[in-house]
């Protein structure tokens, strides 16, 4: 299943008409002063810009069966064949308080989904899945993805690193069912190496595994003399 978001504003267009765009002052042209002239107004007394939420979906079937290439950027899904199914408003309500901080290290890419959300086919998107990342590594840095203005709004848990307790007990239980059937000396000389990393880390693995944390010790100075 594919679906492609659509966005309709509720701001209307402005349309100049020849008197006013050859006008100067607050009635002149409406390309260079349209921001300024009508925008800010607007924010002032609470009237924010806008947008309609919606989505098309379409089979894979359909999308076979389209007459031309459906993830073609240049292409418009027919609204009668696809449905627009509401989502939700889009709205911009206030001005950034900081600009360095959430306009200019901002860093956007297509490949920030939700779980669950897949890629489309569509080439221009492929490249830019890879092109956008790579592009903020160069331009904010290698940590923009932990900038306030980047970072999740809701707490993420993952098993790489700092994971909640449960995943660190399945990490030790895993490790400690792999070494059960070797012998002791190898289980001494391994829980050597987890204590070198993290003295918690090691300890787990010695407890699950009875082994005397006073004789891995000994076993851990004898590495380190290595």
């Amino acid at each position: 299943m594919s679906a492609k978001a659509v966005l309709t504003t509720n701001a209307g267009i402005p349309v100049a008409n020849n008197q006013n765009s050859v006008t100067a002052g607050p009635r002149g042209p409406v390309l260079l002063q349209a921001f300024n002239r009508e925008r800010i107004p607007e924010r002032v007394r609470g009237d924010f810009p806008k947008w309609d939420v919606s989505v098309q979906m379409m089979t894979e079937d359909q999308a076979h069966q389209h007459p031309d290439t459906p993830f073609d950027i240049t292409k418009v899904w027919s609204y009668k064949d696809f449905p627009r199914i509401p989502v939700g408003v889009l709205e911009l309500n206030r001005n950034p308080e900081n600009y360095h901080a959430e306009v200019e290290q901002a860093a956007f890419s297509p490949a920030n989904v939700v779980p669950g959300l897949g890629f489309s086919p569509d080439k221009m998107l492929q490249g830019r899945l890879f092109g956008y990342h790579d592009a903020q590594l160069y331009r904010v840095g290698t940590n923009h993805q932990h900038l306030p203005v980047n970072k999740p709004r809701c707490p993420m848990y993952n098993f790489q690193r700092d994971g909640p307790a449960d995943a660190k007990d399945r990490l030790t239980s895993n490790i400690v069912g792999a070494m059960g059937s070797v012998s002791d000396e190898f289980k001494q000389r391994q829980i050597a190496h987890f204590l070198k990393a993290d003295l918690a880390y090691g300890k787990s693995v010695a407890e699950k595994l009875g082994m005397r944390i006073g004789g891995v010790a000994e076993v851990a100075e004898a590495l380190a003399a290595e």
